[in-house]
This record gives structure tokens, C-alpha cells and sequence, in this order.
């Protein structure tokens, strides 16, 4: 029984909290465990007012007059049903109900109505407190500063910067094509571009484990290899 009991705190404070959050209501629709000493029935019974009573004063203004502004901002170029696509990063600071403070990363996506106006908000929240004591990367990580976007608004960049690293060096070294691939003509513009090989994260978690399958059957018909001979050539 102890076993088990040391086996509930510690994966308690490793599983990330998963949610739903309907802005009609304020409400959470699904939430998967407690977080910051504050049981699920809470957060699901109080919605976004526990939530504004915990978070960082500096932090809810910050997010209040810049972030979530700036989200809508990106979000009003996109189309509506494509809003989901779209992962947000952002770090922030919750008072535990034992009093002490705890940080948390959040990773969050919206799904909107046909007016591009965000009806929920899907996301993760991470205990930091919890890796930062056990995994050093993540300090490295805090010094680097976390991202803010991934998928979908990466890949027209991504593309440019993979196209001048191929055309500056000669495809003197392999370079790997990340950013925004969600289909296989997403994976054929970066090689198209110079690279050599392909990395998916967030498609593959959107789409599912056939996009690699989809994006391989394509590849075999349709790309080029004559400048990955080229460089093993000349290694």
C-alpha cells in the first residue's frame, strides 16, 4: 500500500494536467488531475476564476495586455478551422494553495467558431518545479527561453531558412527540414528546398502515425535524390 501511495505523489506531480476550457462559460469541460494543490473538482466548480486567484499578478497582466492579443493577432490571419493547428507556448507562475509558488509551462491550442472567434481552449499543463529539480536540461532550456509557436505558422520560414543554408554552403552537410509539415507535400517543399531529411512533431501528433507512412509513399515517387548522392560523395 505505501508503494502504491509513493507511486500516486510521484506520478501525480509528473502527468501532465490535460484541459478543456469553454469560453462561453468560463468553465472547464474536462480536466485530468489537480494542480497546484487545488483538487479537480475545483478547477471543474470554480472554472476561470480559480484560475485568475492563483496565477502571478505580473503574469495575468502581462498575459491580459500582450500575449493573448498578440495570439488573436496571428490567430485573425488563419482560417477558423485551421485555428486548432496552431500551439501555443507559455510559462507561468501559480500560487500553490499551501501558499508557495509553483511555475508551469502551458501548451495550448484553439478551436473557433466560423468568425474566427475562440469558443475553447485545449491544452497541457506542466509542472516545472518538478523537472527543474530532477533534469538539468531544463535548466539550459529556461536560459535559452521557451518558443512560442510550433507547426503550421513555422513552416513558410523554416522553408526560407533551409533554401539560403542549401544554397550558401553548396549541400556541403546534410541540413534536416522541421517546421510546419503536416502533410507530404509539406515534407516534398523541404526537400524541394535543399534538405535532406524530414523531422515531423507537431503534424504527426494532429494527423497520427499514418502521416509518416503517407509521407514516405510519396517521397519514393516523387523526390529527387541525386544531391543526398552528392554528399555522401564528397564525405
Amino acid at each position: 500500500i505505501e508503494t502504491s501511495i509513493q507511486a500516486n505523489r510521484f506520478f501525480g506531480q509528473m502527468i501532465p494536467v490535460f484541459y478543456l476550457l469553454d469560453y462561453r462559460t468560463g468553465k472547464y469541460e474536462r480536466i485530468t488531475d489537480s494542480f497546484a494543490g487545488y483538487h479537480t473538482a475545483a478547477s471543474l466548480n470554480s472554472g476561470v476564476q480559480l484560475m485568475l486567484n492563483i496565477v502571478d499578478t505580473e503574469h495575468l497582466r502581462l498575459y491580459d495586455q500582450k500575449i493573448f492579443p498578440e495570439r488573436l493577432k496571428i490567430l485573425s490571419g488563419i482560417e477558423p478551422k485551421e485555428h486548432q493547428n496552431y500551439i501555443f507556448s507559455l510559462n507561468s507562475t501559480l500560487t500553490h494553495r499551501m501558499g508557495y509558488t509553483q511555475d508551469f509551462l502551458q501548451r495550448n491550442c484553439y478551436i473557433s467558431d466560423e468568425t474566427g472567434n475562440p469558443l475553447f481552449s485545449m491544452g497541457i499543463l506542466i509542472n516545472l518545479n518538478h523537472y527543474n529539480d530532477r533534469y538539468p536540461i531544463i535548466q539550459t532550456v529556461e536560459k535559452i527561453g521557451m518558443g512560442g509557436v510550433s507547426g503550421a505558422p513555422l513552416k513558410q520560414r523554416s522553408t526560407e531558412v533551409i533554401r539560403y543554408l542549401c544554397q550558401q554552403s553548396g549541400h556541403a552537410f546534410p541540413v534536416i527540414g522541421v517546421g510546419g509539415i503536416a502533410t507530404a507535400e509539406d515534407a516534398l517543399e523541404k526537400l524541394r528546398a535543399g534538405a535532406s531529411l524530414v523531422q515531423v512533431y507537431t503534424g504527426f501528433i494532429y494527423e497520427g502515425p499514418t502521416l509518416a507512412k503517407e509521407i514516405c509513399k510519396v517521397l519514393a515517387e516523387e523526390v529527387d535524390y541525386s544531391h543526398l548522392q552528392k554528399n555522401e560523395s564528397t564525405h
